[in-house]
């Protein structure tokens, strides 16, 4: 990952090494004095986002994953929009050249994401006395976790909503994002994701109003070619009908 230098900007980058954190050794690439190294003895994806968040000093964040390309001209234009809105809690960008459903102007989320929106984590920066000790990545959900696979965005979001803290959707590019997030991928190895996805429409639909979704997802899946029908249902399921402590 490059990390440009640029004034008036910080990094942290976990280092997730369980079980080897005495063998860490960071690549000269990285030493410098405005990257800080944090080795963790953890795993996961939203684990390491917790940590960051935790260890953030600056006033505004901005959540990178391993092989997003950092847009640094566009540092300034993130730091103007926070100190000019001094209201917004987190601020929803673009990524270049991905082809999503993105609103055409710049819009306040009130009770729910637009309508074919999905939530990507290098879109997302955030003001950071808004979130510590009262918003977190939920350590059983994303990448790493050991049964829930994907939605870790769409449970933060969704959380910062009923929160009702202040999102906003800001039609600014801020980095690419070369590698297909988890909702472009074809997952018919991978019954985590679709586990997910049925975790989190129970979450946000309810068992009454999600079962029909939990359907029509997997009937999506199939017309789209990223999973057989049957494979996305039965996955979809064991998700949706999951205990509530394992969607935290």
């Amino acid at each position: 990952m490059s990390l440009p230098k640029t004034e008036g900007v910080d990094y942290i980058v976990v280092w997730q090494m369980p079980g080897m954190t005495d063998r860490a050794t960071p690549p000269d690439s990285v030493m410098r004095d405005d990257i800080r190294i944090i080795v963790s003895d953890t795993a996961g994806l939203s684990q390491s986002r917790n940590i960051a968040i935790g260890e953030a000093t600056g006033e505004v964040c901005l959540i990178a994953d391993d092989d997003t390309v950092l847009i640094s001209s566009e540092f300034q234009t993130i730091k103007k929009i926070f100190s000019e809105t001094p209201d917004i809690d987190i601020a929803l960008f673009r990524i270049a050249g991905k082809q999503k459903k993105y609103p055409e102007k710049r819009i306040t989320v009130n009770r729910k994401l637009p309508k074919g929106y999905w939530v990507t984590s290098p879109e997302i920066a955030f003001r950071t006395a808004s979130i510590r000790g009262k918003l977190k990545f939920r350590n059983n959900f994303g990448l790493g976790a050991p049964r829930f696979t994907a939605a870790e965005e769409s449970f933060f979001i969704t959380d910062a909503i009923r929160q009702k803290l202040k999102i906003e959707m800001i039609p600014v590019e801020t980095c690419i994002q070369p590698s297909p997030s988890s909702g472009e991928r074809a997952y018919s190895a991978d019954g985590g994701f679709p586990a997910s996805q049925g975790a989190f429409i129970r979450y946000t639909h309810g068992i009454i109003h999600g079962f029909p979704r939990i359907i029509m997802f997997a009937t999506r899946a199939s017309l789209t070619a990223k999973a057989p029908f049957l494979f996305t249902l039965k996955h979809a399921f064991k998700g949706f009908t999951c205990r509530t402590t394992e969607m935290l």
